[in-house]
């Protein structure tokens, strides 16, 4: 990102907030999948890891 006094604070605020929300849904992305990987057969896991 360029840094430039053209970049408000309040853009920077926006990006850090947006920055933090996206990690936290990550995170229940990330913990939805290991749940669901209990239910799901071995096959099915490989195929997964496979697309990560």
């Amino acid at each position: 990102m360029v840094k430039g006094s053209w970049v408000s604070d309040a853009v920077q605020q926006e990006f850090a907030e947006n920055w933090d929300w996206n990690n936290k849904i990550q995170a229940k992305r990330e913990a939805l999948t290991a749940n669901s990987m209990v239910f799901n057969s071995n096959l099915d896991y490989k195929s997964c890891q496979n697309h990560i």
